[in-house]
This record gives structure tokens, C-alpha cells and sequence, in this order.
């Protein structure tokens, strides 16, 4: 996968991780540069998260990214186009419309994330922070925002 996607499903993985806990319930998402696109499914008891990217012209590109999670604490494999990639996610509610998630690069911790849904549940908002290059910038925090559509 090209480092760009990568980079982006990055973003989208830690910015909607609460969706696996139910807060954002099921639902298609968008970030607010309307690159990126996330439906939430139920899978059973669990939550399944699709991420797809939209290119330049404005239609999904290769490379769509999965996952199904309890939101439990307990790390998530993310596959892309149904393959593993070496990234896992833990989630864990914080309170009524916050998570905080640890990434993971090949088992190793990556970075982590807070997000939260606003009272009306219609935005998000997310702050990452990596703690490995491999996963993105050291010491940036990232603040993405989302709408509900």
C-alpha cells in the first residue's frame, strides 16, 4: 500500500475508535476534507468499521480497511481488502462520548488517540499522538474532525 493511503487510514482508524463502542452508533461518517469515509455495521454483538478513501477525482481508491472490534481494551487487527497489515487498535470507553485508543505497529505501541461526539452526536473530534515514525509524526498531536451524514 502506498504511504499516503496508509497515512490516512492511520488518521481514520484512530479518529473514529469510539465507533467500536457503540457511542457513534451505525452510521456513515465523513472527515470534514471528505477524503476519507467511514460506515459503522453491526457484526453481531461487535462493531464493523469500513474505511474507503476518496482520490483527487473524488471516487473511493483502492485499499478499503476493515475492522471488527468489542471496544473491550483488547487489540483489533485492521486488514485492508481483507489481509492483515500489521496494525491493531485497543479501545476503551473514557465516558458517555469519549475513547482513548492504543495503536500498535506489528505488536508494538504506535501512538494513541482520545475521541469524542459531540452532545448532539453529529461531530467528532479527534487528537492523535505517535510515538513511533513508522505511524506518523513524533510529537504532533493530529485534531481531525468528522460530521455524521
Amino acid at each position: 500500500m502506498k504511504r499516503l493511503p496508509y497515512a490516512l487510514f492511520l488518521l481514520a482508524i484512530t479518529a473514529t475508535a469510539q465507533a467500536d463502542m457503540g457511542i457513534l452508533g451505525l452510521g456513515t461518517w465523513v472527515q470534514r476534507d471528505g477524503v476519507l469515509v467511514l460506515t459503522v455495521e453491526a457484526a453481531g454483538a461487535d462493531r464493523k468499521l469500513t474505511y474507503r478513501t476518496r482520490g483527487p477525482d473524488g471516487k473511493f481508491v483502492k485499499g478499503e480497511l476493515t475492522m471488527v472490534t468489542k471496544g473491550d481494551g483488547k487489540d483489533a487487527p485492521m486488514l485492508v481488502d481483507g489481509k492483515p497489515m500489521g496494525q491493531s487498535m485497543a479501545i476503551s470507553r473514557v465516558g458517555a462520548n469519549k475513547t482513548h485508543t492504543v495503536l500498535k505497529l506489528n505488536g508494538k505501541d504506535c501512538g494513541t488517540s482520545t475521541s469524542e461526539v459531540s452532545a448532539d452526536g453529529k461531530v467528532m473530534k479527534s487528537e492523535t499522538e505517535y510515538s513511533n515514525p513508522a505511524c506518523g509524526a513524533v510529537g504532533k498531536k493530529i485534531v481531525t474532525t468528522w460530521d455524521r451524514k
